[in-house]
Formats: C-alpha cells, structure tokens, sequence
C-alpha cells in the first residue's frame, strides 16, 4: 500500500471503517470498538481486558450492548494542514475502576494518595490498548510502519 500526502483516507478511514464493523455493540467477542467523530472508542471484555488484579474484580455489564463490556480509552490522531497522519495516539480512562473500586482508584488526580491510583493513562491500559489498536490497524490492512507511524501513549 503506498501512502499518499494526504493519507488520511488510507490511514485512518479503513481503521475507523473496521472499527464501525466491530461495534462493541456486535456480539462478537473481537468487537470492542465504537467510532465517534475524531476517534475510535475502544472496550473490554471480562474475556479480554488489560492486565492486572484489578480487572478481575470489577463486574461488567451489558447495558445497552449484546455482551458485558466497559470503556477503556480511545484511539486518537494528529494530522497537519495537508492532512497526513503525523500521530496516533492511545489514552486511557478506566472509570469502571474508580466506580466499583473506589478505595483503590479515582478519577481526579486530585484525590491520588498512599495506596490510591488515578484510573488515566495507566501503564497495563495503555499497552492493552496499543496492543488492540495495532490489531485494528493491521486486521484493516494498514501497515503502520510503512506509513511512517507508531502507536504513542501520552502518559
């Protein structure tokens, strides 16, 4: 595949193209995904979550979806005036963590103490979500290297 200046369309649109294919709202155990405007949700499973203690102690629910499943982070990107991709990025913001285990974690920075961990941007989220934002882009047929990109965190 070669990546044209304006790869916006060869970047990014098949990854978001696949991700609205893999709604979490598909029940399908691969479908983690929700496509808003400017990035790409992504979700856990109890069966596929990151790493950690933690993710087993909290209790996933269904809501409006066909399988338990709770928000992680999403997928976001930078692009310049000619719109070439300069940046993917992952972030994370596990708020089931500060919901169901308050005395472990919390989602304003604000309340961090002994023993207490701010749910944004954690490192076993982050490669958990760099592992399946990789997945996205390779299942879409995107080589990210070629296009001369990399997965980055911004913690």
């Amino acid at each position: 595949m070669t990546f044209p200046t304006n790869h916006y369309k060869t970047v990014i649109e098949p990854a978001m193209e696949l991700g609205k294919k893999l709604d979490v709202k598909n029940p399908e155990p691969e479908a983690l995904f929700d496509v808003a405007s400017g990035c790409i949700n992504v979700w856990c499973t109890p069966q596929d979550h990151p790493d950690g203690p933690e993710w087993k102690q909290v209790t996933m629910t269904a809501g409006a979806f066909d399988k338990p499943a709770e928000y992680v982070g999403m997928i976001v990107w930078e692009r310049d005036n000619e719109n070439r991709i300069t940046r993917i990025e992952v972030t994370s913001d596990a708020y089931i963590l500060a919901d169901q285990l308050p005395k472990k974690f919390v989602t304003s920075k604000q309340h961090v103490g002994k023993g207490v961990e701010h749910i944004c941007n954690r490192p076993a989220d982050l490669a958990w979500l760099k592992r399946k934002t990789a997945w996205l882009f390779e299942q879409a047929g995107v080589d990210l290297e070629k296009a001369g990109l990399s997965i980055n965190t911004c913690a």
